[in-house]
């Protein structure tokens, strides 16, 4: 499954909801799976870091009502390159005290610019 997302990440940018491209932009955002409940922000970005991946934009969403993260992040990688080695390692990663393995897919936001702005209209609408 990691090869196969990679291969996609390379190939094809995302799609919208009829199939076609969403934008000209390439794949560069990754949607990880799995992620401890209790594994911060700060301790993804060591993950990543000490991986050796580089990345722009990374966002760990909070459980509304709770002080844990809900089970997955997003990550923004600098090219479509790193994005496919990171799917690769995301694919297998077994974070530390876990027994589930991670796993990456290819999110439907793609690049950090996206990604801040979707994230400020989501919060916007969360103060309503």
């Amino acid at each position: 499954a990691a090869k196969a997302c990679a291969r996609a990440i390379l190939q094809r940018r995302p799609a919208s909801e009829d199939g076609t491209p969403a934008s000209a932009e390439p794949v560069t955002t990754l949607l990880v799976h799995n992620v401890p409940h209790r594994l911060g922000l700060d301790e993804l970005r060591v993950i990543l870091d000490e991986a050796g991946f580089a990345y722009d934009f990374v966002h760990l969403p909070i459980a509304a009502g709770r002080k844990v993260n809900t089970g997955f992040a997003f990550v923004n990688f600098l090219t479509p390159e790193i994005a496919a080695q990171a799917s690769g390692f995301l694919g297998r990663y077994r974070f530390p005290g876990c027994k589930r393995r991670s796993r990456a897919t290819v999110a439907k936001v793609q690049g950090r610019a996206a990604n801040e702005e979707h994230l400020t209209a989501t919060a916007e609408r969360q103060d309503r």
